[in-house]
């Protein structure tokens, strides 16, 4: 068996490499032998952001390897932090020694009451020595270990693959102050488990509050989230619901703003940018009233599942509930819910109204009422079979599978260039297209048959395998994504030139009949329209050097985020949604025919915990 990756630091300091050793705190701690085990990433004579050296560790890192973000005047103690740090990874998803239980409203410390301007101690947690390793001063905040929401940055630690999946990252727009907060609150959107736990460490600075470029900071922080979400009220617990009668859930936080007369804007502040925001053209929501249809839509960037539907007033309306790297969704097959991947579960969400039945003017609740917990098999698209089986890509072991009563899945088929099942996502198998209720086709973005080999073949290597055959059907793809077989055709997206079409199976050329500004991935189709989902390309390795960043060069757009609603007959964008904000990625999008208004039930809040219903 092969041996865990090294942890890693990553800091950044303007002494210069000869220097570093011996003129900051961290350099000497590394010098200890206690501290050998270490893999040290230090940027010296640094004049970047924190938060794209950061930034560079996880992108480079190992999804296996312990990552630390340490600042250069911390001395690390003269014990190993290795133990303690895996047992707090197991317990927590990002971890500090100090921070607080709450985020308040108003905040610009982690450690001070906005309000009072006092140190918020009943809600600080964790501890850390202020000094030098000769004469230092014990900090103690509070217990340890805890639970918190807010962090301080001094030193952060992470296992790599929990931030590269769940899409957290430090925002190079806060160079040197406020990245720390900006991160938690990254994570916390995410659905990550934020903590503190007792190292014996040293910092030799007490922060530099109130200095003109913290000052700066401020205002781009606050610029970006405003005030931190408030808790949200506990309305009173609801009689038991009996067969047949509505439930009552509390509404979501509300996020409509007035609209102009071109766009129709959804955001939480309207007072300036805000940020997160839907806007939509002119005619959208007049078309889905039209349609007699709603949209559900993943982002694993965030970790969360939106539903789109219209209020009473005919304007849009928005749910969102948070589930942790959800990816793929897919309908129940009886018209009354639908499927939804996360990072190791699947979901099914059924709707509890009966037809015609509303509460809280929805038409639908729709409610995970059934879960299989299957590993973080990375799983991206699925589907249900003419028996009601779920099929996904089962995208980490390179094969389709369905889900299982006793294990984390059953294998139903692999691709025959894979030479056997192993958790090395060897061709990136994404895509499942279902035809006559049986899976037809898959795409990847290569045929390749080693670990993680598929990353070398982006731009040209994706192909479409025929599931009964075994038959390679298209090549030459360029990271081609959610193959649907849709009137009589089968179409794709070549996500890596940006464009959407159909596979002519007798000569297996992809015959593209429009271009989106982005990186598609996504596809649901309702009478004579495909909705795509686009996506803002990664600044990283996986998605740079493709077709899409010359094809955007040459039509001078940007990329966006969001669903653009394309008519097959001409091929034309007639309708979009667009983005803005927190959301720059989405995975997958179903329509709900028939719905005008749903809404979700999550875990987040307590709602779940409220709601109730007897089978008659």
């Amino acid at each position: 068996m092969s041996s865990a990756p090294p942890p890693v630091l990553v800091s950044a300091t303007r002494a210069e490499a000869e220097d570093f050793p011996h003129l900051t705190l961290l350099g000497r701690s590394l010098q200890l032998p206690v501290h050998g085990g270490w893999q040290p990433q230090i940027r010296t004579g640094n004049r970047q952001p924190l938060a794209e050296v950061y930034n560079q560790a996880i992108e480079q890192a190992n999804p296996a390897s312990l990552l630390v973000f340490c600042h250069d005047d911390v001395w690390l103690g003269e014990a190993s932090l290795m133990q303690p740090l895996e047992q707090a990874l197991q317990r927590f998803d990002l971890v500090g020694v100090a921070g607080n239980r709450y985020l308040l409203p108003g905040h610009s410390t982690w450690c001070f009451n906005p309000v009072s301007g006092r140190l918020d101690l009943p809600n600080l947690v964790g501890a850390i020595h202020h000094g030098s390793p000769q004469d230092s001063t014990l900090s103690a905040y509070g217990r340890s270990p805890a639970e918190a929401a807010l962090l301080d940055g001094v030193f952060l630690a992470a296992r790599a693959g929990v931030l590269q999946q769940a899409g957290v990252r430090f925002d190079p727009d806060l160079a040197f102050h406020f990245y720390d907060l900006d991160l938690c609150r990254t994570a916390l959107v995410a659905g990550l488990r934020l903590g503190v736990w007792p190292l014996p460490l040293i910092h030799a600075s007490g922060g530099n509050f109130g200095s003109p470029s913290w000052q700066a900071a401020l205002a781009l922080y606050r610029h970006k989230w405003k005030d931190p979400p408030a808790a949200e009220p506990m309305p009173a617990p609801p009689p038991q619901r009996r067969a047949g009668a509505p439930p009552s859930i509390p509404s979501p936080p509300s996020l409509s703003s007035p609209h102009g007369p071109m766009t129709n804007t959804l955001s939480s502040a309207s007072a300036a940018p805000p940020s997160f925001e839907i806007t939509t053209s002119r005619q959208l929501l007049a078309w889905m009233a039209e349609q007699h249809v709603s949209l559900a839509l993943t982002t694993y960037q965030i970790g969360k599942l939106f539903s789109l539907g219209l209020k009473a007033n005919g304007e849009l309306a928005v749910f969102e509930r948070t589930f942790n790297r959800c990816m793929g969704l897919c309908s129940s097959g009886d018209g009354n819910g639908f499927w939804l991947s996360s990072l190791y579960q699947i979901w099914r969400f059924q709707n509890m109204l009966s037809p015609g039945e509303q509460t809280d003017g929805y038409d639908r609740l729709y409610v995970p009422q059934l879960s299989y917990t299957t590993g973080d098999c990375d799983i991206h698209d699925m589907g249900v079979d003419a028996d009601g089986q779920l099929v996904f890509a089962n995208t980490l072991f390179s094969c389709l599978a369905t889900t299982s009563a006793t294990h984390s899945f059953r294998t139903l088929w692999q691709p025959p260039f894979i030479s056997r099942l192993a958790a090395e996502d060897r061709c990136h198998l994404n895509g499942l297209a279902m035809r006559d209720g049986q899976p037809a086709y898959v795409t990847a973005v290569s045929n390749s048959d080693a670990a993680d080999g598929w990353r070398e073949r982006r731009r040209d290597g994706g192909l479409v395998v025929d599931v009964e055959s075994n038959e390679i059907v298209a090549g030459g793809l360029s990271m081609p994504h959610s193959p649907r077989w849709y009137q009589g055709r089968l179409w794709l997206c070549n996500s890596g030139t940006g464009e959407f079409g159909s596979i002519d199976l007798a000569t297996g050329a992809f015959e593209p009949i429009t271009f989106c500004a982005g990186y598609l991935r996504g596809v649901a189709f309702h009478g004579d329209y495909a909705l795509l989902g686009t996506s803002k390309p990664r600044h990283n390795k996986t998605f740079s050097g493709l077709p899409l960043d010359d094809a955007l060069a040459q039509r001078n757009v940007e990329a966006r985020c969001g669903i653009q609603v394309v008519d097959l007959r001409s091929g034309d964008a007639v309708h979009w949604i667009r983005f803005e904000g927190l959301v720059d990625e989405l995975y997958d999008v179903i329509t709900l025919p028939g719905v005008r208004n749903p809404s979700l039930i999550g875990f987040v809040s307590d709602e779940i915990r409220r709601l109730i219903s007897i089978e008659p």
